[in-house]
């Protein structure tokens, strides 16, 4: 129903709110990976006002269900490398840049954690990686460095129970699992 009167449409990236009482979506029109995300309340059925145009496609619910990061992408590039946070009911033009990629070969995008415990924001360019965390409660935090970037070395974080799950080729020709505390 949505895809009427338009030449090309794409749907992705569900994402249900943690009390599971809204649904955001992304939607296509153009056919270059420019989305729009739409939100709708899934105990009325209804859309919210709040349309956030010019996006990726990636966002991740803040524990409040109130809290939406996202990221979008350079125009021209199509490079994701800016993460903001929207409130729901205030206005897309007035959302906060928490990071910007400044590095060109590197992007970035969103993620929970397994434990839904973090938000993560991963940069990645072709040998090197670099995680933000913040505690998903705490939407109006500062993501923080999980590990610098050091150049040819990957890794990927995870979280479960209490502890960081690190996957990385530091000293490690095909990887290793590391593990340790949250805090």
């Amino acid at each position: 129903q949505m895809a009427k009167g338009h030449s090309y449409f794409h749907s992705s990236s569900v994402e249900v709110s943690p009390d599971n009482r809204y649904g955001l979506f992304a939607i296509d029109t153009v056919g270059r990976r420019i989305y729009e995300f739409l939100i709708k309340d899934l105990t009325t059925g209804d859309l919210l006002p709040d349309r956030i145009t010019g996006v990726t496609g990636n966002a991740e619910w803040a524990t409040d269900s109130q809290t939406i990061f996202y990221s979008r992408q350079d125009p021209e590039t199509l490079r994701a490398d800016r993460i903001f946070r929207h409130t729901l009911g205030s206005m897309p033009d007035n959302d906060f840049l928490v990071y910007e990629e400044k590095d060109e070969t590197f992007s970035c995008h969103l993620e929970k954690t397994k434990s839904d415990k973090f938000l993560v924001i991963h940069c990645e360019s072709t040998l090197t990686n670099e995680a933000r965390i913040l505690h998903s409660d705490q939407p109006d935090g500062e993501f923080k460095v999980f590990e610098p970037r050091l150049r040819k070395h990957e890794y990927q974080i995870d979280h479960i129970g209490d502890r960081f799950y690190i996957l990385s080729n530091l000293n490690a020709r095909n990887f290793k699992l590391m593990s340790a505390s949250e805090t």
